[in-house]
């Protein structure tokens, strides 16, 4: 963060397309990693902080996948369904493309999003099933008893 202090614009680089510069907001870059280790992890070299920072994304890739084959894994056995989920998250968590980019390309390793998201648009699927469904017929009864509003107005009875 010490750029920002001295009056650098954080998106912007000189050494691309020389003598003007170019944006390089939409670039793959690691601000919020960086943040994260300027704030949270300043008390440790800079070398730490970039090892726990690879560590915690392995450990992320590996729990985002662990929790997406849980949701879709099918609950027969407890022990089986716990076994495929951890085989999953440790394929996923050290694959090559993985493991390959773990010596410098920083942004590429982060890959928990994948799983992470479809684990979310899977649970808001669902969810969005549940809520349209309407109760049995059996449980519905008419709150007014005039004729005119009883077939318009209906309350659920549970």
């Amino acid at each position: 963060m010490s750029w920002r202090r001295r009056g650098c614009r954080s998106f912007h680089t000189s050494y691309l397309f020389h003598p003007f510069g170019t944006t390089i907001a939409d670039h793959p870059h690691t601000a919020l990693p960086a943040l994260v280790a300027a704030t949270l992890l300043k008390r440790y070299s800079i070398i730490t902080a970039y090892n726990v920072l690879v560590l915690a994304f392995v450990f992320a890739n590996m729990a985002a996948m662990y929790a997406l084959a849980w949701a879709i894994l099918p609950a027969s056995s407890r022990g089986a369904r716990r076994r495929a989920a951890i085989l999953a998250a440790v394929i996923f968590g050290l694959s090559p493309y993985v493991a390959a980019h773990l010596l410098g390309h920083f942004d590429l390793i982060a890959v928990w999003v994948l799983p992470a998201s479809r684990c979310a648009l899977r649970q808001a699927v669902q969810h969005d099933r549940g809520a349209r469904r309407s109760p049995p017929a059996s449980s519905w009864r008419p709150r007014h008893t005039s004729p005119t509003t009883a077939s318009s107005t209906c309350a659920c009875s549970r």
